[in-house]
């Protein structure tokens, strides 16, 4: 298969992500005015899209085997191709088909690199359920990076960093990184690090001309944006959260109590 197909078969899953995530946003509106009648309106809409992208991964299958691919795509077998959970199949193995496809696309990128893309897109899968636009944000800044367009990377990766930074208990970057080490979701010794990346991300997203990034500094923002919106998830939708909305954490004998902003 050739660069025409592969390229074919990229804009395939492009828009089949698309599609996806369109119909998702459309469904869980709808269902939360109409239930179950809801599920009947997007019946074939979601059958339809999960034929297509049954037919999209077969066509993966025969490029993964050609070029030692290990990427396994899941197919949406009948018994559920009738369900909404299918969108969340769809999207997620599209965006894992897109990176490898771009990978053909672009072999410029180091295997390095392309290493670190994969992993980056897995994280990622997390926040997805929380905030799907900072999913949507980060996946455009690794789909830029994969077309080795640096400072449209860091410009969106920074546009992550500084929307989470806006959302964090503080009132600059040193009080933020210093509330999060008593949450505990950052180690102390990660401190400056949090601090210097939310401002080397307002450098390239907002006053500094003079910022332009080369292909480290945009891998670094677009790993850091990802760790960010993991953090606000974490802030947001906390594990030991109590019935008042506050965080509960353990110091020795004291419980501190921290309440989470919205």
């Amino acid at each position: 298969m050739g660069a025409a197909e592969v390229g074919a078969l990229l804009s395939m899953f492009r828009a089949l992500k698309r599609e996806a995530e369109r119909v998702r946003d459309m469904y869980e509106k709808e269902s939360e005015r109409k239930g179950l009648e809801a599920k009947r309106m997007f019946l074939d809409r979601i059958y339809n899209l999960c034929l297509r992208y049954n037919n999209a991964v077969s066509m993966f299958e025969n490029i993964a085997l050609k070029h030692k691919i290990r990427v396994v795509l899941e197919s949406i077998e009948a018994p559920h191709i009738f369900t909404p959970e299918a969108l969340d199949t769809i999207i997620i193995n599209s965006d894992a088909a897109i990176g490898c496809l771009n990978n053909l696309m672009s072999p410029r990128l180091s295997d390095e690199e392309r290493d670190k893309l994969s992993k980056l897109r897995k994280e990622v899968r997390d926040v997805m359920d929380f905030n799907v636009n900072l999913y949507k944000h980060i996946v455009a800044a690794i789909e830029a990076y994969e077309h080795e367009m640096f400072l449209a990377a860091a410009l969106i990766a920074g546009k992550v960093i500084c929307y989470v930074c806006d959302k964090l208990p503080g009132g600059n970057d040193k009080e933020r990184a210093s509330n999060l080490v008593k949450l505990g979701l950052i180690d102390r010794k990660l401190r400056d690090t949090f601090i210097d990346a939310a401002k080397k991300a307002r450098n390239y997203f907002t006053h500094d001309i003079n910022a332009i990034a080369d292909r480290s500094d945009a891998l670094l923002l677009i790993a850091e944006a990802c760790k960010f919106a993991k953090i606000l998830k974490e802030l947001k939708q906390p594990k030991n959260f109590n019935k008042y909305g506050s965080l509960r954490l353990s110091n020795s004998a004291i419980d501190t109590r921290i309440i989470i902003m919205d």
